[in-house]
């Protein structure tokens, strides 16, 4: 039996594939709509047994059955992590197959649906590697030009300096954050480390 698979993160659904396109997909294959599981809102990066979808999809599963996927993103963000689902679902007598991007049919009358794995394993993990080698490389050039690694600060210098006045005029945490529209905390840990950088890292009494 053909089965399908269509899942979406909330930024997907505004970038696509949104998940009517997938299920069109699916559609054309041959899935019927009723055999189609869905996971909306759902990243690519959770774990396999924490879907709805995919969880209704694998206690319907029997031996034989196809799953259908518009892509390998579509079972993950991280193609060798969605791969070795594929590998796994092969080794319990299940076929997968899908239609976008790296075409793979694993489904029991293709012969060289193993071969096509394997390579197709060994690409994603080069892809891999070479993506955390230029990670690394852009990091240390980064590094080496002074500039901060990591997510950007929520205040910037100006911010900072607003606070610092509105605190020092007696403005509580929770007005200076409404006037700037962060957090307490965000306001705290931005005070926290200027004080720290013109203080030598003491911690202001806040």
């Amino acid at each position: 039996m053909l089965l399908g698979y269509a899942r979406v993160s909330k930024t997907e659904s505004r970038m696509g594939p949104d998940i009517e396109t997938q299920v069109a997909a699916l559609r054309r294959a041959g899935v019927h709509r009723s055999g189609i599981y869905r996971d909306e809102g759902v990243s690519g990066g959770v774990d396999f047994d924490r879907r709805s979808g995919w969880s209704a999809l694998m206690d319907t599963l029997e031996k034989g059955d196809v799953i259908v996927c518009f892509d390998v993103s579509r079972l993950s963000r991280d193609p060798v992590y969605g791969l070795t689902m594929v590998n796994a679902l092969l080794k319990a007598g299940v076929g997968v197959r899908l239609l976008s991007g790296v075409e793979l049919d694993t489904s029991a009358d293709n012969p060289d649906a193993l071969r096509s794995l394997t390579n197709l394993m060994g690409l994603a993990k080069q892809q891999r590697s070479m993506m955390s080698i230029r990670t690394r490389e852009g990091q240390r050039r980064a590094k080496e030009r002074g500039q901060s690694l990591g997510r950007p600060p929520r205040l910037s210098e100006q911010d900072i300096v607003r606070a610092r006045d509105w605190r020092d005029a007696g403005a509580s945490l929770s007005e200076v954050a409404r006037r700037l529209g962060v957090s307490r905390a965000t306001v705290r840990n931005g005070l926290l480390a200027k004080n720290g950088e013109a203080q030598g890292n003491r911690r202001p009494s806040l």
